[in-house]
């Protein structure tokens, strides 16, 4: 069974979001982010493998880019890894809001 309305490949740069939020698909199942961009796009990504490390892993590259702090091999690494190979929900953000936006 194919998956229907599936981009394979999608380049979206950080500086073009305006936000991040956490989102639902099916209405009750917590697993989706959606992107917001500049020009009013939006793009929802569902998984079933946790929502909330990928959250945090996308917010905090587009708050870096934001911020205009780039990272080296290292660093992204280091924080893809310890989001990705985390047991611990509890380094959520900000007691979990739902919506971030600047």
């Amino acid at each position: 069974m194919a998956a229907q309305n599936v981009t394979p490949k999608l380049r979206i740069s950080y500086k073009d979001i305006i936000s991040v939020t956490r989102e639902k698909s099916a209405i009750v199942i917590p697993n989706a982010i959606k992107l917001r961009t500049k020009k009013q796009d939006e793009y929802l990504f569902v998984s079933y493998i946790p929502r909330e490390k990928n959250f945090i892993t996308i917010f905090r590259l587009w708050q870096n880019s934001v911020l205009d702090q780039s990272l080296d091999y290292q660093q992204l690494r280091a924080l893809v890894l310890t989001n990705q190979y985390s047991h611990d929900d509890s380094n959520t953000l900000e007691n979990n809001d739902e919506y971030v936006h600047i």
